[in-house]
């Protein structure tokens, strides 16, 4: 690849766009010996980024410019060699190289060394007021969720946020305190092991009444279940009655109580 033939189509007034990337793929191929390439038209256009007939019409410009010469082969691609001395540099590039450059303008002379300088004016000392904060002090009534701590010996007092600031409470106080704070979320019920002294009950019993579960049988399950696996609840009743309709989707067989549950109860 020739550094100097790139340089000169790169500057040159080739127009449009397509015709200059048609040279400058070319180009980038040249060696800088020969200048000559022989590529296929297909290669071409790969570099160039254009199609085939866009290839065809732009080397046919480019002879007829003369800053390449076309020479065909038989069964082979054309050989294309360069010319670099008959391509024509843009108008912009001619011109700003003709432009001279401005001459360099002296600073002007700066006022603030030629003014006289005037003395600041001694302002008169401050009185601090006998009692309370300094007039020029701002201070705003503290927010909803804030707490007012004086500082020791009176003056300005100083706040401090706390953990029961939230954005109701802000809210309430910009609007006249017309909203409440927000209330508080339930505690959540703490969760303990299955009692000994529980039992089904009535609401059990009629569910598995109507789904013709074995009540008995599955609320031993259930207990072993529970012992066995050390599993924690704060709704037993609730959780008994997830149990019993799972159980109903298996459709055990129905049966007489068993008489495991009766010993299990009896100790």
């Amino acid at each position: 690849m020739s550094v100097e033939l790139l340089n000169v189509v790169l500057h040159s007034d080739l127009a449009p766009l397509s015709k200059r990337m048609v040279a400058t793929a070319l180009a980038s191929i040249a060696p800088p010996e020969t200048l000559t390439v022989y590529p296929s038209v297909a290669h071409i256009a790969d570099l160039a980024g254009v199609g085939h007939s866009t290839v065809r019409k732009y080397l046919g410009e480019l002879e007829r410019d003369g800053v390449i010469t076309r020479t065909p082969r038989s069964n082979s691609s054309n050989v294309y060699r360069f010319h670099p001395e008959r391509f024509r540099p843009t108008t912009r590039t001619a011109t700003r190289r003709e432009i001279p450059p401005e001459p360099e303008q002296a600073p002007e002379p700066s006022t603030e060394d030629t003014a006289p300088r005037q003395e600041p004016e001694e302002q008169p000392p401050s009185t601090p007021p006998p009692h309370g904060p300094h007039p020029s002090s701002s201070w705003t009534p503290p927010l909803h969720g804030m707490e007012v701590t004086p500082p020791h010996g009176g003056g300005h007092p100083s706040t401090s946020w706390t953990q029961k600031g939230n954005r109701r409470g802000i809210e309430g106080l910009l609007d006249g305190g017309a909203s409440a704070p927000a209330p508080k979320p339930p505690r959540r019920k703490p969760r303990s092991r299955l009692p000994h002294e529980w039992r089904p009950n009535d609401t059990h019993r009629a569910y598995a009444d109507e789904h013709r579960l074995d009540l008995d049988r599955e609320a031993f399950r259930f207990r072993h279940h529970a012992e066995a696996t050390g599993r924690l609840m704060a709704n037993w009743n609730a959780a008994f009655t997830t149990w019993l309709d799972k159980a109903r989707d298996l459709r055990p067989p129905h049966g007489p109580k068993t008489e495991d549950w009766r010993r299990y109860c009896e100790q």
